[in-house]
């Protein structure tokens, strides 16, 4: 098995826990209207949100290393497999009561992955020329006009359109690194300008992804994130990179493909019908089973009744002394 495929499993890790701390500290900044950069300064105060930013620093290098090998079209998918293992993290640590529509939507997205990771066929990429680099620059000029637009929204619309314009941010960064991790030499690869792009674009996008949880539920923004980075990843692989497909495999690329952004759609739609993403809400857009941990400035409370419990035995030890 290449080093590319152990690069690929690690990056889901790493993003799954990422967008599940994340999400856990955004909802402390919930209610705010601004964009830009001091909201990462702000949640840069609070642990959880340190925590969750190195390891989405830790998934994409892992990404990063795997685009050398693999094709942008199932390591951009794959990222998406990160949702799934946040909804079990929240499951297990939350106490979060899973929906049946979406063990169902979770079973899709697995099946889609399956059919990416055997119709990929691994090669290296194909250059980009300085009319495609120019391009990809000026995609973070317009991302960053269109965010500061979509943050007058509130509640799920603007959680759905930050977290789409940060998977373009996202996808940019992507469609950048793919040949970029194909030098040998520390000075090309310091000197390309390609590398400054992935910068760029993944600092527009993580400000874009964090306004996106302030606004609504995690799954919104996140399957909208995912959606919006793995389409346009995919098409300019195949069309400029040379991202290959195994021999009589296309079918079941495309069925996958389909297969796992449908899941991601989905999940986006369900999550704005159901809890409509306003602040407020649960962390993320499942309902607890019980009042088991509330989250107040990024840490782990006890619930109102416990604390009103621990206030009247104090009360009446005092009235006993």
């Amino acid at each position: 098995m290449s080093v590319g495929w152990v690069f690929l499993a690690l990056s889901v890790v790493f993003y799954g826990f990422a967008n599940f701390l994340q999400a856990i500290a955004a909802t402390s900044e919930r209610g705010t209207t601004r964009f830009g950069v001091r909201t990462l300064f702000r949640l840069a105060t609070h642990r959880t949100y340190v925590a969750g930013i190195l390891a989405q620093f830790l998934g994409f290098v892992c990404a990063f290393f795997a685009r050398a090998d693999l094709p942008l079209f199932l390591v951009q998918s794959a990222a998406a497999g990160g949702l799934g293992l946040t909804t079990l993290l929240g499951v297990l640590i939350l106490k979060w009561r899973l929906p049946t529509i979406e063990l169902v939507l979770l079973g899709m997205l697995a099946f889609g992955l399956l059919a990416l990771i055997l119709s990929a066929e691994q090669s290296p990429s194909e250059p980009l020329n300085l009319f495609e680099v120019v391009l990809l620059a000026g995609t973070a000029i317009g991302i960053a006009l269109m965010g500061r637009l979509a943050s007058r929204q509130r509640g799920s619309e603007g959680a759905v359109a930050l977290g789409s314009l940060a998977g373009l941010g996202f996808s940019a960064a992507a469609i950048a690194s793919r040949p970029l991790a194909g030098h040998d030499s520390v000075l090309a690869f310091v000197s390309d300008p390609l590398l400054y792009i992935v910068i760029v674009n993944s600092i527009i996008g993580q400000v874009l992804l964090a306004a996106a949880m302030q606004r609504g539920s995690t799954t919104a923004a996140v399957a909208s994130m995912e959606a919006a980075t793995a389409v346009p990843a995919a098409f300019f692989g195949v069309v400029l990179l040379g991202d290959k497909i195994a021999p009589g495999r296309t079918w079941l690329a495309v069925l996958g493909f389909v297969v796992s952004l449908a899941a991601v759609l989905l999940m986006t739609r369900f999550s704005s019908e159901q809890h409509g993403g306003a602040p407020g809400d649960y962390p993320l857009q499942l309902r607890p089973r019980k009042k088991a941990a509330q989250i107040k400035n990024g840490r782990w409370v006890a619930p109102p009744r416990r604390q009103n419990a621990r206030r009247g035995r104090a009360y009446k030890k005092r009235r006993v002394l």
